[in-house]
């Protein structure tokens, strides 16, 4: 029969009292004593232990439960599975279940780097994975739970209230300070003030951050997570279950039934398009500029954001272009992109207008070959919205604009939107629009395509009317004219309509009298049904009791 135990552990202590080896702790020169200052203590485990054969046969003393009837049950358990699997009839799953998640974690990584995602996406997965797995306690793959996630989660968006006290009589805080305020890293203190342009003063480390900037991340912070972040996190928790079914180490994605939650309820940060007007003040402010933003210049931005407006492409692709990825020749110019470069991992071949050829061909005639044409770290840091900003409000150009769910804003991406807008705008099918933006659903293109009221409007004009030849309506009279008296209105082909002049004009305040009896016109008679007569006492306008 199976025993169990509990079992002492030896600790060794520096003299500041925090854990060391057994290395560390003990010289030989002194016989295998304690170094001055040095001690070890002995405890006795809270859980038992038991010996039990792991996945390769080799006994081992494996960890238990703190309840020794309990502890019995869990090993006999694992006892009884280890000799089905030695006659084939064991757990396939057993091996992977008990063994440290990171490890698992590791190897998705290195499938999702086999896979060819970039680097930032793949470290991204990942962090937000550890963070998450590390807040609700997981351990291993039987501890995996979609419902402590969605717990978690929920908790992450419910967000709270700002606790936090500022000292009253500080108006300028260091980097430091606020991180430790904040409880968030550097590059998301620096992230929020370049994306609200909060005020600061000093550059490198003698910036500082005003109070009112550190007032708006609080608040900001205790908004909670947005629904869209939260989709991430499912997102990602989903994928990770899929590499564990296919790899053969759960029977099941153990986050398989969670459901992402509806974004258009809380829009955090959504795109805008650029009108044509604003592209074209847009590009000639851009060129009136002596700016240069990280090794680009006026010219450099300008061409940028034409190629960016005209072809759709995404930053990142748009700065892996190199002179020889333009095929400006010919009456279809293109652009070849490279299959790591996209965000689909196809290799494509994108159209772009005619009409930009020509300055385009000039600017490239300039630019050493074989290396990118808008190089530098704008895209790779994610500096794009940060320099369109710059120029916008160069232009007068408003950077953000109130919209139905919020602010609009206009940073790099929009111009992805702008291209995608103006195509459906003047005629190309939604089907076309997809291909050319290279996404997987229509509906994902059509929220890049905007609409203002003006758009609908025009579109509602060329509506025929649906209006019958004769048009019958009460006649909204003044005095002197007759009470109640109908006016017959022909209505032309094109919808206009011809009667008395008298009866367009708008009623005046005093026009509206208390409705008369009247006898039936002609009009009125005309547009009965014959198949439904009225009784003689109706017709002859007798009461009947």
């Amino acid at each position: 029969m199976s025993k169990v135990r509990k079992v002492f552990t030896t600790t060794y202590l520096n003299s500041k009292g925090g854990k060391c080896t057994k290395a560390e702790a003990v010289l030989p020169s002194l016989g295998h004593k304690l170094r001055p200052g040095y001690r070890k203590e002995r405890k006795q485990s809270t859980k038992y232990y038991g010996k039990c054969p792991d996945a390769d046969g080799v006994v081992k003393m494996v960890p238990l439960c703190t309840d020794k009837k309990a502890s019995m049950e869990i090993l006999n358990q694992r006892l009884a599975t280890a000799a089905k699997a030695r006659h084939g009839l064991g757990n396939p799953y057993l091996e992977h279940q008990y063994s440290p998640l990171s490890k698992h974690l590791n190897d998705f990584n290195n499938a999702l780097e086999d896979k060819g995602v970039t680097d930032a996406h793949r470290k991204l997965v990942i962090s937000r994975l550890t963070i998450a797995f590390k807040a609700c306690e997981f351990g291993s793959l039987e501890s995996l739970s979609d419902t402590r996630l969605a717990e978690w989660l929920s908790d992450l968006r419910r967000g709270g209230k700002n606790i936090t006290v500022l000292p009253s009589k500080q108006d300028w805080f260091t980097m430091r300070e606020a991180t430790a305020l904040l409880e968030v890293s550097k590059a998301a203190v620096r992230a929020m003030v370049l994306r609200h342009q909060l005020e600061t003063k000093g550059q490198g480390k003698a910036r500082r951050l005003a109070r009112t900037a550190i007032e708006f991340m609080l608040d900001r912070k205790c908004l909670g997570l947005s629904d869209q972040t939260s989709n991430y996190y499912i997102v990602h928790a989903k994928a990770f279950g899929r590499f564990l079914v296919k790899k053969r180490r759960v029977a099941w994605n153990p986050f398989a039934d969670m459901e992402k939650g509806k974004t258009e309820v809380d829009r955090r940060h959504d795109r805008r398009n650029l009108t044509p007007e604003e592209m074209i003040r847009l590009l000639d402010a851009t060129l009136a500029s002596g700016r240069v933003y990280r090794g680009l210049g006026r010219e450099d931005r300008a061409l940028l954001y034409v190629v960016a407006a005209n072809s759709g492409l995404r930053a990142s692709a748009l700065a892996s272009l190199t002179p020889e990825s333009f095929h400006l020749e010919g009456e279809s110019p293109s652009i070849d992109l490279a299959a790591r470069y996209n965000k689909n991992r196809k290799a494509l071949k994108q159209p772009i207008p005619l009409g930009i050829v020509g300055p385009l061909t000039s600017y490239l005639a300039s630019r050493p070959s074989q290396q990118p044409v808008w190089g530098g770290t704008w895209a790779s840091g994610h500096r794009g919205a940060e320099m369109v900003r710059k120029d916008l409000a160069d232009a007068g150009i408003p950077y953000s604009v109130d919209g139905p769910n919020g602010p609009l804003f206009a940073d790099f991406h929009a111009l992805r939107h702008t291209y995608l807008t103006e195509l459906l705008r003047n005629g190309v099918d939604l089907r076309t629009a997809q291909l050319l933006a290279g996404h997987g659903t229509p509906t994902q293109t059509a929220r890049y395509s905007h609409r203002g009221f003006e758009d609908l409007s025009k579109v509602v004009q060329k509506m025929p009317g649906f209006l019958p030849s004769v048009l019958v309506y009460p006649r909204l009279t003044q005095t002197g004219d007759i009470p109640g008296q109908l006016l017959a209105v022909e209505v032309n082909e094109g919808g206009s309509q011809q009667g008395d002049p008298e009866t367009k004009k708008p009623p005046i305040s005093q026009g509206f009298r208390q409705r008369q009896a009247v006898p039936d016109s002609p009009i009125q008679e005309r547009g009965r049904r014959g198949s439904n007569p009225q009784p003689p006492e109706r017709q002859s306008g007798a009461l009947t009791n």
